[in-house]
């Protein structure tokens, strides 16, 4: 729900996501574990499956944490339904000060770049459609990723807020994007 480093802020995910620290590697790992062992409760013939998606999930958050990351989510679940969903946030050095269009021209136009105005203030959004990786990359009709990103400057400080969500469910792309916009406008800056 919240960090803890220097730019604190708060962010409401739905109750069904699952909240891994990405910073303190003990952590992480008991987060992790206890998700796991979550998803498994009651099914005891299948440990090579629950290692299997332990081993995957502890490496996509080793991953973000080498990376910068402070917290990864997870969406497990929304209303009994199974969704496959991650936010991953981060903090970057350095201060977002142009709009969409110069932004754009920085990073490049990989993806629709635009402004949007959300509680912690004005942000830049990114949305891209990233065809399937690794094994994925040759299974036909194999779906792609939807991924939205958000730069969010802070306030008072030289630094931006990072958040990235990505979905693989590609026909409610839509329905999700709504979703990530709506988690990104509960950002909060706290003192």
């Amino acid at each position: 729900m919240s960090n803890t480093g220097p730019a604190r802020f708060t962010i409401l995910t739905p109750e069904d996501w699952w909240r891994i620290p990405l910073a303190d590697p003990d952590l992480r790992a008991r987060s992790i574990d206890r998700l796991t062992k979550l998803q498994f409760r009651g099914v005891d013939h299948q440990p090579a499956l629950r290692r299997g998606l332990q081993d995957e999930i502890s490496g996509q958050a080793a991953e973000a944490a080498a990376a910068g990351g402070l917290e990864m989510y997870l969406a497990v679940q929304m209303r009994g339904i199974p969704v496959a969903a991650t936010l991953t946030t981060y903090l970057a050095p350095g201060r977002i000060n142009e709009g969409a269009v110069e932004f754009e021209q920085k990073v490049g136009a990989d993806g629709a770049i635009d402004s949007v105005q959300i509680a912690a203030g004005e942000a830049i959004r990114r949305h891209q459609l990233r065809p399937p990786e690794g094994p994925y990359a040759t299974i036909e009709n194999a779906p792609s990723t939807t991924v939205v990103d958000y730069w969010i400057p802070v306030p008072g400080i030289p630094q931006t807020l990072l958040l990235t969500f990505s979905s693989p469910m590609e026909e409610i792309a839509d329905v999700m994007v709504d979703l990530f916009d709506s988690i990104a406008s509960s950002v909060r800056w706290r003192d």
